[in-house]
Order: C-alpha cells, then sequence, then structure tokens
C-alpha cells in the first residue's frame, strides 16, 4: 500500500474537501474517471513528480478542468467561481479557501456522455487543443488563464486550486512534456481503436457491427470499468519515460477524488 503523509499542511486538508466536493456532484463517473487517470499515468511512466512528471493531485486538478470545459454541457461547475458574499471568505495561510457548498448531481447527469467517452474526451483535450504555451490549466475559472511571465519558462503550468501561485507542473522538463503528449495521442488512438474495441465485446457476445452510440451508453459502470481496464493494459509505451529526480510538495498533496469509494489516500 503506497501512501504520502502531509505534516502541518492546513492547505491539503482544504483541497481534500474541495476534491469531495466535486465527487458529489457526479458520484459514479468522476470517482471512475479519477481511478482511470491515475492508473493511466503510473503505467505510462507519468504519475509520479519525484521523477519529474506529474503527482496524481496534478492529474486530478487536469481532470476536473477538462471536465468544467467539456461543451456544450459542461460535467462540473467552477465551484470557487460561484457568487458569494465576501464574508463568506476563509483564509489560510493568506489563501482563500471558499468553495460552494450546494450540490446539484441533476446538473451534472445534463451530459450524458459515458466514463469511456469523457476519458477519450480528456486525452483528446489536452494532446490537441489545450495551448500550453499561452496558458494554465486550473479549476478555479471556467475561462481560460493566460501564463504569467514568471511561469513563462515552464513548458506546462497547472495552477494549485486555493495556492494559485504554485505551479504543480514545475518539475516537468522538455522532454517529459513531449513524452506525456505522446502518451496521450498514443493512448487515445488505443481507446479508439475499432479492432480492439471488436476483441473486447466480442466477450460479451456483441457484434461490433451492431454496437452504436446508444448501446455504448447504455454500458453498466461495471463493463465500463473492465472495458477501461482492457484498453488501459493496451496503452503502455514501448518508449520509457525520461527519468530525473524531482521533489516538489505537491507530492504530498490528496487525490481523494479517485478515493472516495475505497477510503484510502493517495
Amino acid at each position: 500500500m503506497e501512501a504520502d503523509i502531509s505534516y502541518k499542511n492546513d492547505l491539503a486538508l482544504h483541497n481534500t474537501q474541495l476534491l469531495h466536493q466535486y465527487c458529489k456532484w457526479d458520484p459514479e463517473r468522476l470517482p471512475t474517471l479519477g481511478v482511470w487517470v491515475k492508473a493511466w499515468a503510473k503505467r505510462s511512466g507519468i504519475g509520479e513528480a519525484s521523477k519529474g512528471s506529474l503527482s496524481s493531485y496534478a492529474w486530478i486538478v487536469m481532470l476536473i478542468h477538462y471536465l468544467q470545459q467539456v461543451e456544450p454541457i459542461p460535467v462540473l461547475p467552477c465551484l470557487q467561481e460561484m457568487n458569494h458574499q465576501k464574508n463568506e471568505n476563509v483564509y489560510v495561510q493568506g489563501y482563500n479557501v471558499y468553495y460552494w457548498k450546494f450540490v446539484d448531481a441533476a446538473r451534472s447527469r445534463r451530459c450524458r456522455a459515458s466514463v469511456i467517452d469523457l476519458f477519450v474526451g480528456f486525452l483528446d483535450y489536452y494532446s490537441t487543443y489545450f495551448d500550453y504555451s499561452a496558458n494554465v490549466i486550473q479549476m478555479v475559472s471556467k475561462r481560460l488563464e493566460y501564463k504569467p511571465d514568471r511561469w513563462m519558462k515552464y513548458p506546462m503550468c497547472i495552477a494549485d486550486p486555493f495556492e494559485t501561485d504554485h505551479n504543480l507542473a514545475q518539475g516537468v522538463d522538455q522532454p517529459m512534456f513531449d513524452y506525456i503528449r505522446s502518451c496521450m495521442e498514443h493512448s487515445k488512438k488505443v481507446f479508439t481503436d475499432r479492432h480492439l474495441r471488436a476483441e473486447f465485446l466480442s466477450g460479451y457476445g456483441f457484434d461490433v457491427d451492431e454496437y452504436d452510440m446508444r448501446q455504448r451508453n447504455e454500458m453498466n459502470m461495471e463493463m465500463a470499468s473492465q472495458f477501461g481496464e482492457f484498453l488501459l493494459h493496451k496503452c503502455i509505451m514501448v518508449k520509457q519515460a525520461p527519468n530525473r529526480q524531482f521533489r516538489d510538495r505537491t507530492t504530498s498533496q490528496s487525490t481523494s477524488i479517485s478515493n472516495t469509494s475505497s477510503n484510502s489516500s493517495q
């Protein structure tokens, strides 16, 4: 069992509570996606900040940002952006840790996309559409944020939701960034490969030629999880990830979004 210990880090507690709050908005798809993203990153060699890639916590921030950007109907709102009174703000170590406590799960269900479709969309968004040279990945606001001058030297920027002046991707250099992008592109091809889909579905008695979008959306969560696990094994890159040591304090942050069902921490 792997675990990180955070000592005297009050902000980490509020991060954990914020992630739990997002889970309440989509208690079925979001925890499953969190598990998939973390497992995929670990297997691809891009899930350890101490080795110059990204922490599990950074990947979860990326996932939430993507789900806030899904069009035409976002899966998640921006809880820190909701209108509120100034006297509701709460400050910890000088940072505002306010977020909306209300939950409207029906709002998230308006987006009918399956877990598989959302995972593929996550890979596609970050491998094709997101402009890393100009923008910061963040989950505070729906609007895209531009890189501040002090972060222009980093190929990738991910802002902590509360400690917004902390770049969670500050340990990612150019070779690792290129490798992360290549992993996303490769995995997107795996998850959309018709032959792999047919190989899996044949085991359930499906004819892939008759397996249309309606049936795909009706796939139960257990079958979807097995399908995801099957495809995740196919995503392993032949080329090894660049390896370098980097110690960043984000390695001790919580990633409870993918652990709500197992009550364990990163």
